[in-house]
C-alpha cells in the first residue's frame, strides 16, 4: 500500500462523509461504508468526530446554496432546510452565519463563483486519482 500524507487521507475520508451526510441522514449502507473507510484509512475516533462535524456544517451550507440559487427560498425549501438543520444539529446562530454567507455568494458575479468551483473540482479529482 502506498503511503499518503495524513492530510490527503483525511480529505478522502471527508469526501466519504460528505457524500453520506449530504441529505442530512445516514442509511445503513452509508454507515457501513463510513466504518469500512474509517478502518481502511486508520481514522481515529477523534479525527472522525472532528471531520464529521465539519462535514455536517458543509452539507448544510451546500443545501443552503441549492435553496438560494434562484435568489429566494420557497416554503418546501424552507421546510427541508429546517429538517436538515435539526438532523445535522446546526444551531440557529450557525444557520444565520451560513445563510448570510450563502446570500452574499448568490450576489457574487458568476465568474468568481465558477473559479472557486473549478478549484474545488480539481481538489476532489486529485483525491480520487489517489485511489
Amino acid at each position: 500500500m502506498r503511503l499518503f500524507p495524513k492530510e490527503i487521507i483525511l480529505q478522502s475520508f471527508k469526501k466519504t462523509l460528505f457524500d453520506a451526510w449530504i441529505d442530512g441522514s445516514l442509511s445503513v449502507e452509508e454507515l457501513a461504508i463510513i466504518d469500512t473507510r474509517k478502518t481502511e484509512l486508520k481514522i481515529t475516533e477523534q479525527e472522525h468526530s472532528m471531520i464529521e462535524r465539519e462535514v455536517q456544517i458543509l452539507c448544510y451550507e451546500e443545501n443552503l446554496k441549492k435553496s438560494w440559487k434562484d435568489g429566494s427560498i420557497n416554503q418546501s425549501e424552507q421546510e427541508e432546510l429546517e429538517r436538515l438543520r435539526r438532523d445535522l444539529k446546526i444551531s440557529a446562530e450557525q444557520h444565520l452565519e451560513l445563510e448570510q454567507k450563502v446570500r452574499r455568494m448568490v450576489q457574487t458575479p458568476p465568474l468568481k463563483r465558477l473559479t472557486c468551483c473549478l478549484v474545488m473540482m480539481k481538489l476532489f479529482q486529485d483525491i480520487y486519482e489517489l485511489y
